[in-house]
């Protein structure tokens, strides 16, 4: 009986040694490190249209002086401006100004036939009336206004022209502004003449007070309104 209670009593510190033995801690498992993401800045829901700059400030156009009975005028239009014996589209044609004519105001305005119309002399006889002008432009305008930039070889008061006839004859200068008046001279091609005034128009012709070379003072025609026999100098 006490052989086994010595038993047990060895036992016992051997089972006690064998439960306080600690058991292992396991080894931590690592964290993963969070990948950091890059702040983005914050979208808004619409964006907004960039302001469009201030458009530039339109030019105003100077308005041109008032004819004024009186006082010059001059002829502006492209083409051949008529003169009629009253005003109205309708009244009789008594003749025509050639383009930058210079002329005198004698009369109006008188609105007829949706034109605004005026009476005028030309210096050289010729008296009656004139549209201004249309919807699109003028075509009679104060002597003191700006003029459009002559174009080349445009035969201009004051300034010299050269005869071109092509060859096929010679410049008339005749004592008037007309087919029926004297004649004084003939030029050839390529001489040259100092325009003293004008224009005018006579019988379907553009004419122009010149002296020649020879100090003659005469009247020649520079074309008939298609076909040019005389050009300012180059």
């Amino acid at each position: 009986m006490k052989k086994w209670w010595l038993l047990i009593l060895f036992l016992l510190p051997a089972m006690a040694c064998g439960n306080l033995v600690p058991t292992p801690t396991p080894a931590p498992f690592p964290s993963p490190t969070p990948t950091v993401l890059p702040t983005m800045p914050a979208r808004p829901l619409w964006t907004p249209s960039p302001t469009p700059p201030p458009p530039p400030p339109t030019a105003t156009a100077t308005p041109l002086p008032s004819l004024r009975e009186g006082e010059k005028a001059r002829v502006v239009v492209s083409q051949i401006l008529n003169v009629r014996e009253s005003p109205g589209v309708h009244s009789h044609r008594i003749g025509r100004l050639p383009p930058r004519a210079l002329v005198k105001v004698l009369q109006g305005p008188v609105q007829k036939d949706g034109y605004t119309w005026w009476q005028i002399d030309d210096g050289y006889g010729l008296v009656g009336w004139v549209v201004e002008g249309d919807r699109e432009g003028k075509w009679l305008v104060p002597a003191n206004a700006p003029m459009p930039t002559p174009r080349p070889r445009t035969i201009r008061v004051g300034h010299w022209a050269v005869v071109d006839t092509r060859g096929a004859e010679w410049l008339t200068m005749r004592t008037r502004p007309s087919t029926d008046a004297t004649i004084m001279a003939k030029h050839p091609p390529g001489d040259r003449l100092k325009v003293l005034g004008g224009p005018i128009m006579r019988e379907g012709y553009i004419w122009w007070r010149v002296e020649d070379s020879r100090h003659r003072v005469g009247w020649v025609t520079s074309g008939d309104g298609i076909d040019r026999w005389m050009y300012g100098e180059k």
